[in-house]
């Protein structure tokens, strides 16, 4: 009688491929592809915070110039400015489960199995890469959105509106950040150290999203849904965990675009250094609400936009990510101006996208536009890619310690017929110089 040994079933139960999940992530991805690997030149030092990788960046230039008499003295030479920014990798954690009989189902046939393997990842890639969207576009501290109203609704499920995508006030369509099956949890305050309910019964779960009127519906537990109030910042968690900032200060998600491009309104200190008095440390933030612009996202704004990033930061905008409303906005600005010349050298329209993008005039070069859903309606990123770096472990890794990818599901009572799968991703975004980059304001989220 044999006994079937870990090499039988070694190329069925163990880690099916590594490659394909981070690799459909980055296709999938509305921002990820654009921004360069740091593959070289990292260290990963340990430490009581994780693990981090940091940077000197030079914020002053050495020695002196001045003009002088025959008998003068030669001007007095000053110090450089060095200040060392630091960025922590972020683990972004996936799980998929299923039951015994499903296992035993597809087992039997490698083929079967790998199959459903392949369709179980597939739903995790997706959901993986709505989290990592919005994580590109936020500032690193886990917000979806705040609560508008407290929970509606005499028993679960329950209803309530949101507001503030990001947390970020006056920022709209919060809605766009949430997905069924969201675990959710709640807290008077932007770094979950007033966590609502806090315990086994501190988590709600998404079953709808309402987009015309930013209404969510929960199933929740009756004390937390009488604990929230009114202004409450929401993130993603569970009844064991959230992704608030770890101690209320050290931030879990990646540090995206609102972070880098950020003058302190929002991220006051950004990798460790502070941007008041760092002026290399501040993005180029516009008001696209000034009366001049009157809140469209026009040429002329975009433009300005440049011109100021240039003059005041000494940035070359390659790439400019927009919310849906502004690209329309834009293309509705520039369509009349249109003219062509000579039809083979024609390379406009909204229907254009090499990759992703649709290229645009910047006065002296061109320039990728591309839109992202995640982007709230208000805002507009002029980014230089060349100072920007996606730092990653370069890979999706599901936890195989056991020999297999598999788990048994159980509790204290016990072990139950069903099986779970976990991986993660170790991801961060880095910008070494944020004035080259701009963020236009208090856009109008226009028809």
């Amino acid at each position: 009688m044999s006994t079937t040994a870990t090499s039988d079933i070694d190329e069925v139960l163990k880690v099916i491929s590594q490659e394909p999940v981070i690799e459909n992530l980055v296709t999938d991805s509305e921002l990820m592809d654009v921004f360069d690997v740091e593959s070289e030149g990292i260290t990963y030092d340990k430490t009581t915070g994780g693990r981090y990788i940091e940077r000197a960046g030079q914020f002053a230039l050495p020695g002196s110039v001045g003009a002088r008499d025959e008998t003068d003295y030669i001007p007095v030479p000053e110090n450089p400015e060095f200040l060392n920014s630091r960025m922590y990798l972020r683990k972004i954690l996936g799980a998929i489960q299923m039951t015994g009989d499903t296992m035993r189902r597809v087992r039997g046939d490698e083929g079967a199995y790998l199959d459903y393997a392949v369709d179980a990842l597939g739903m995790l890639v997706k959901r993986v890469k709505n989290s990592v969207d919005r994580q590109y576009v936020g500032w690193g501290g886990g917000v979806f959105a705040r609560t508008a109203q407290t929970f509606q609704g005499g028993g679960s499920p329950y209803t309530f509106q949101v507001v503030d995508a990001f947390g970020v006030g006056g920022f709209e369509n919060p809605w766009v950040n949430f997905i069924k099956k969201d675990g959710l949890v709640f807290s008077s305050n932007a770094t979950g150290t007033g966590l609502r309910n806090a315990g086994t019964t501190q988590a709600a779960i998404v079953t709808n999203v309402d987009p015309a009127t930013n209404t969510i519906t929960v199933t929740a537990d009756a004390a937390l849904a009488a604990a929230g109030q009114i202004g409450d910042y929401i993130a993603a968690g569970d009844r064991s965990g959230t992704s608030f900032p770890t101690g209320g200060t050290v931030n879990k998600e990646i540090d995206g675009l609102m972070a880098g491009i950020d003058d302190g309104g929002i991220v006051p200190t950004y990798n460790n250094i502070p941007r008041a008095g760092n002026r290399d440390w501040q993005g180029t933030i516009i008001d696209g609400g000034d009366p001049e612009w009157g809140g469209a996202f026009t040429e002329d704004l975009m433009i300005y936009a440049d011109d100021e990033t240039s003059t005041v930061g000494g940035g070359k905008v390659n790439l400019v990510v927009t919310p849906r409303s502004a690209a329309r906005a834009y293309r509705k600005a520039v369509k009349d101006d249109q003219m062509v010349l000579d039809k083979r050298a024609y390379i406009g329209s909204k229907s254009y996208a090499p990759g992703k993008g649709v290229p645009i005039w910047l006065g002296d070069r061109f320039a990728e536009m591309r839109v992202s859903r995640k982007v709230p309606p208000q805002v507009v990123f002029g980014i230089e890619t060349d100072t920007w770096r996606r730092i990653t472990l370069n890979q999706w890794e599901w936890d195989d310690k056991s020999g297999s990818i598999w788990k048994q599901v159980g509790d204290a009572v016990g072990y139950k017929d069903a099986f779970w799968a976990y991986g993660h991703l170790y991801e961060q975004l880095y910008c070494f110089a944020p004035a080259h980059n701009f963020r236009i304001d208090n856009l109008v989220n226009t028809l």
